[in-house]
């Protein structure tokens, strides 16, 4: 199959397809350090908010929202998990509950990230990890997440990015071409999903780009950190 964001339904399928696989082979591609951007992705947010309502869009097997709303659970009293992936919402809905989050705390959402299923103003804080180089339209993922959060509300979005220096950049791309979809190849049922999302991370725009977009929504960006000369970001957004 041809995996294109342009046509959603591959994406779903190609993410449903490596479901099982997907936290090992993020540990074996990113050699661990994907374990530390998202404790900082976590930590960004806790720092800026104090949600009692969290919303994880593109929430994959749970990585981020899960331990997130651990870390807050006496005063939480939703966490809310999105993805368009049915095997991820399954990881992520299980992952919740060994954690002992209970139930009524937990409401999942088998949806794409453009359309968010909730009313507007009901969110205190959002993440998207790895996610929205992912979707045909970053634009309505910014303005779907200004319009549930509420006024203050921060959302907060970790992504793999190329680095600015000419020489890092270089040698990124030949592990992007050659190292990641062979160690995926070595590990998964289907490494054609790795090659897809390696030519995802080069072909996403700029940080910069992003950041731009943010602020024609009127998301002010009040956090930027980079991980390793930019293989990876974060962006915190501020809703006024």
């Amino acid at each position: 199959m041809l995996y294109d964001k342009n046509s959603p339904a591959t994406i779903e399928a190609m993410f449903s397809s490596i479901a099982n696989d997907y936290d090992r082979v993020n540990t074996i591609t990113s050699f661990g350090f994907h374990k530390l951007w998202n404790r900082c992705l976590i930590k960004a947010v806790l720092k800026r908010a104090k949600p009692g309502v969290h919303l994880d869009l593109c929430c994959g097997t749970g990585a981020i929202g899960v331990p997130l709303g651990y870390k807050i659970r006496k005063k939480l009293t939703k966490l809310h998990l999105l993805d368009f992936s049915k095997p991820m919402l399954e990881r992520a809905l299980h992952r919740g509950l060994e954690y002992g989050l209970d139930p009524s705390q937990l409401e999942i959402h088998f949806e794409d990230a453009q359309t968010i299923p909730l009313p507007s103003n009901s969110v205190d804080s959002a993440t998207i990890a790895y996610g929205i180089r992912n979707v045909k339209n970053p634009l309505l993922v910014l303005q779907e997440a200004r319009r549930v959060l509420k006024k203050g509300g921060v959302f907060a979005i970790l992504e793999l990015t190329m680095p600015t220096n000419k020489a890092a950049a270089y040698m990124y791309k030949l592990f992007l071409k050659k190292g990641l979809p062979a160690l995926a190849s070595l590990v998964t049922r289907n490494p054609l999903a790795y090659r897809y999302l390696s030519s995802s991370i080069q072909e996403f725009i700029p940080l910069s780009h992003l950041e731009l977009l943010a602020e024609s929504e009127e998301l002010k960006v009040v956090q930027k950190k980079r991980f390793l000369m930019g293989l990876a970001s974060i962006l915190v957004l501020e809703k006024g």
